[in-house]
């Protein structure tokens, strides 16, 4: 049987095998159609099944808006050479890696990583083809034999020309007269009778190849005897079938339920690196992620501390906040100091909630976080002067 389900999840016709529509006018066969959550039924003898949409809080069919808000999300990302991922924390744990060139025989490397200069020390010592070989496959011969190390030629040979070619005759209705390359095939069978034979309830007039194929029962009840399904749709057959489908999962298809729905939805957008700027702290808008290009340098008052590290393990629980003391001798009482993580830092910082607040001492500064950094911190500590 083929069901015809319009775009709202609703069934409008059904087939029986051959294409014969079922009139579904007359009592009896199925009385009663029910359907498990997602699918609904309206019940009775004619029963309405569909499907909702599925939302944030309702399971249902996806649609094809939401399948593509999906599919454009961020793939689970794993980690490279130099790359640890906790959770939602990528961490970067190969920085300051050396790059270096070794030069092979006739090649010339100088400079240093990321400007290197490569040269051809031996520009006159190229290669030279010492022999050539040909190998024959079947039915080809080449001479003269074995590899030529100096020069000559190479002669191919078809040693096995005009193959015969021929066709069987063991079809049945076919004949086969003729040699190659001309053949000459006739149906020895033809003009067959078609005939259709009616079943109960079915009638038919007619000769090949125009029939005509009516419902001669057209009130004597219902003709559905069984309704099936198909994966991920399950039925339990019978006069009163029930029609579900399982949740979907990792191994299972199914429906989208409601708190799945809810966890796609909620992931991260792919992300736009963009790297607007020269200072400033980065910025997470939306699916855009942009990282300033700092510079290093300025004014002489301006003290700028780069390639900073604020170990995980030296934060310290004070009256609610996790703090972090910071020594140089350019700190006074008087001075400002602030913070900017590197690239590898920035979503440590965002995590642990690294404030903006500092308080400084004589000789150090104190760094505050609402929980303790998982990994190390790295970046600028830049020193203003008095203010």
């Amino acid at each position: 049987m083929v069901l015809i389900i319009d775009s709202a999840g609703k069934i409008k016709k059904a087939y029986l095998t051959g294409g014969i529509l079922l009139p579904g006018s007359g009592g009896g066969g199925v009385t009663s159609v029910t359907a498990t959550t997602p699918l609904s039924s309206t019940g009775g003898a004619t029963p309405d099944i569909s499907i909702t949409q599925a939302t944030g809080a309702t399971s249902g069919y996806l649609s094809a808006v939401d399948w593509t808000t999906f599919n454009s999300k961020q793939d689970g990302l794993t980690a490279g050479i130099g790359i640890s991922l906790a959770g939602n924390i990528v961490t970067n744990t190969l920085p300051d890696q050396t790059v270096a060139l070794t030069a092979g025989t006739g090649i010339g490397v100088a400079g240093t990583y990321p400007n290197f200069t490569i040269s051809n020390t031996s520009p006159s010592s190229g290669g030279t083809v010492t022999s050539i070989d040909v190998d024959a496959g079947t039915g080809i011969s080449v001479s003269p034999p074995g590899p030529i190390t100096t020069s000559g030629t190479f002669t191919v040979t078809n040693t096995a020309p005009d193959q015969v070619v021929s066709l069987g005759t063991t079809g049945s209705g076919l004949a086969v007269t003729g040699t190659y390359p001309s053949f000459t095939l006739q149906n020895t069978l033809p003009d067959q009778t078609v005939a259709l034979t009616a079943g109960t309830g079915i009638g038919i007039t007619g000769t090949y190849p125009n029939f005509t194929i009516t419902n001669s029962s057209p009130s004597s009840g219902g003709t559905v005897t069984a309704v099936t399904a198909s994966a991920p749709m399950a039925s339990t057959g019978g006069t009163a079938p029930n029609l579900s489908m399982p949740q979907s999962g990792a191994v299972q298809d199914g429906y989208l339920s409601s708190t799945d729905w809810n966890t796609f939805n909620s992931k991260q957008d792919a992300l736009t690196l963009t790297t607007t700027g020269t200072s400033g702290a980065a910025t997470l808008i939306g699916s855009t992620l942009n990282i300033p290009q700092y510079s290093g340098g300025g004014g002489a008052s301006i003290v700028r501390l780069t390639g900073q590290t604020l170990t995980a393990s030296s934060w310290t629980l004070v009256s609610g906040y996790y703090t972090y003391t910071f020594s140089n001798v350019n700190i006074t009482v008087n001075t400002r100091v602030d913070f900017t993580p590197d690239n590898t830092s920035y979503l440590e910082v965002t995590t642990c909630g690294m404030q903006t607040q500092v308080t400084v001492a004589a000789g150090s500064c104190t760094f505050f976080s609402l929980f303790p950094p998982q990994t190390n911190i790295t970046g600028e500590v830049t020193i203003f002067p008095t203010i």
